[in-house]
């Protein structure tokens, strides 16, 4: 289940600059399909998801990497649900999308038209049920006029790679987990159409 995961974030070191606005560049987009959840009830369900990892124009302790921040979200979009007023903030609009402004967005994403696009973030320190600190970003706005972009660096270690490494060092840690009868939530570039309604 995906909520085994959380104390990964005990084993990050190293955090952002929080609660200040940081130009960000998305970097990837990523599809997460057949994600196990529990609801209130203790029922289980799956879901699809979908990462967009952004890198901060921020580095990290020895002065080149950059930090980078993945923001997950259900595969689902519409004017008034998360991603939805996400794609809101990150236009700029302070009222919520029109089934064709949101289409434009829905759009860009099937085209992987939003990576390399700009925007300024803000990095807020956040703690998990079980108490592990992790750092999430809150808000995206536009660039304000005048601001200079940013450029993605080559180093950027992609986010697939990124969760193979975290699951690597956990086994390594704990002996190792006990076989899942579940499948693993497939981890695809592939772009998948948007469900719900927009």
């Amino acid at each position: 289940m995906s909520n085994q995961r959380a104390p990964l974030a005990l084993r990050q070191t190293e955090y952002p600059p929080c609660d200040t606005d940081i130009r960000v560049i998305c970097v990837e987009i990523t599809d997460i399909l057949g994600v196990e959840k529990v609801n209130k009830r203790n029922e289980p369900y799956v879901v699809d998801e979908v990462v967009f990892s952004f890198q901060l124009d921020a580095t990290m302790k020895d002065g080149k990497t950059r930090f980078v921040l993945d923001k997950k979200f259900t595969r689902v979009v519409s004017s008034g649900n998360e991603l939805g007023k996400w794609f809101q903030m990150w236009s700029g609009s302070s009222a919520l999308l029109t089934d064709e402004q949101l289409q434009i967005w829905i759009d860009a994403f099937a085209g992987d038209a939003l990576i390399g696009c700009n925007g300024l973030g803000k990095p807020v320190m956040q703690t998990t049920v079980g108490g592990f600190p992790w750092c999430n970003m809150k808000e995206i706005r536009p660039l304000p006029k005048g601001m200079e972009k940013i450029t993605a660096t080559p180093d950027y270690v992609p986010y697939a790679e990124r969760q193979r490494r975290k699951e690597e060092a956990r086994n390594s840690r704990v002996g190792g987990l006990p076989p899942s009868s579940s499948p693993a939530p497939s981890v695809t570039g592939e772009k998948e159409p948007f469900s719900g309604q927009f």
